[in-house]
Parts: structure tokens; C-alpha cells; sequence
């Protein structure tokens, strides 16, 4: 039987990269979180402010 494991891949640097550009803003990247894209701490690490989520 073959197997497979899944292993992430940090993209921090890629939406860091794409946030500085404007291809993606804060909502984009608080929807990253919701998603379980990236966590709060990412979040704080590529936008330069403390995650906050929106009602």
C-alpha cells in the first residue's frame, strides 16, 4: 500500500512579499487566519499589526 504524508509549507514569506506589493491586503490576509492559513503571529509578521478579527 503506498502511503503519503502531508507536510506544510510555510508561505509567510510569499504573502509577506505579496502584501508589500498591495497584490493582497489586510482583510485577504485576516481571512488567511480564519482559514488556518497562517496564524495571528504570521498575521502581525507580515502586515506589521497586531491581529484583530472583524465582526
Amino acid at each position: 500500500m503506498i502511503s503519503f504524508t502531508f507536510t506544510p509549507i510555510d508561505l509567510t514569506s510569499l504573502y509577506k512579499e505579496q502584501y508589500s506589493l498591495g497584490w493582497i491586503d489586510k482583510a485577504t490576509l485576516r481571512s488567511y487566519v480564519t482559514y488556518g492559513f497562517i496564524t495571528k503571529d504570521q498575521f502581525q509578521e507580515i502586515s506589521g499589526d497586531s491581529y484583530e478579527a472583524q465582526a
